[in-house]
């Protein structure tokens, strides 16, 4: 096993909040997708996720921003992870060595039901407030980077799950993607979500739109990967 980080499958538990975003194609920045991976459109609109991740694993905590675009090759769709922003070191490295994922170190925290972030690319706070480029953080700071704000509104019964895959780009970036199977079950609430971004973020052609659903998972259990055959 290397010392960074563990072999896949990834075993992870935690809370998370999700949105779902419709973009037009012209306004989707210009992401590095793995070759023969394009951008799943749905009539004249592709789709982003937007991910506040606060997990635990093999008693290592770890809080993640996570951006995914659905996306399709020529057998199959799912999901592209294209920007990430974390702080455990074993994520940032297993993340870059496993499945090519370019995450970049930021200092996170969860305080009750709100995810902030600060550190490597910036600062966040109240509901959930980022800033994710270079920057001296700023404590009042809705004016600058990223503001989201999420609110559950309606439980739903039971422990729900979904699975799908990720479609990465390989680490040594000469074969095809790499299919990632993805396994999540948790107990998942429907909610409301806003989010704000200033010109020049990472984040900024989210910028004014409204998700089309927004839901939290709480006590989630999150499988990644598959086992070396």
């Amino acid at each position: 096993m290397n010392k960074q980080f563990p072999p896949q499958p990834w075993h992870l538990e935690g809370d998370m909040l999700v949105a779902v975003w419709k973009v037009s194609p012209t306004a989707v920045p210009d992401w590095s997708l793995p070759a023969g991976v394009q951008p799943l459109r749905s009539g004249q609109w592709c789709h982003t996720l937007t991910c506040w991740v606060d997990s635990r694993a093999d008693g290592s905590v770890g809080r993640e921003l996570l951006v995914l675009l659905r996306v399709r090759d020529e057998h199959d769709t799912g999901l592209c992870l294209v920007e990430a922003w974390g702080d455990n070191a074993e994520s940032l490295a297993g993340g870059q060595t496993l499945w090519g994922v370019a995450e970049q170190p930021a200092d996170l925290l969860l305080t009750g039901n709100r995810i902030a972030a600060q550190g490597g690319r910036g600062r966040a706070g109240a509901a959930v407030r980022a800033r994710l480029w270079p920057g001296t953080p700023d404590t009042a700071g809705e004016s600058e980077g990223v503001f989201a704000a999420h609110r559950d509104r309606l439980r739903l019964p039971g422990r729900r799950s979904l699975r799908t895959r990720l479609l990465q780009r390989p680490f040594d970036d000469r074969s095809a993607a790499q299919r990632i199977p993805v396994r999540l079950d948790g107990q998942m609430r429907l909610g409301q979500a806003q989010l704000r971004a200033a010109p020049g973020g990472p984040l900024d052609f989210l910028a004014g739109r409204r998700p089309l659903t927004a839901f939290s998972v709480s006590d989630f259990h999150c499988v990644i990967g598959a086992p070396a055959r």
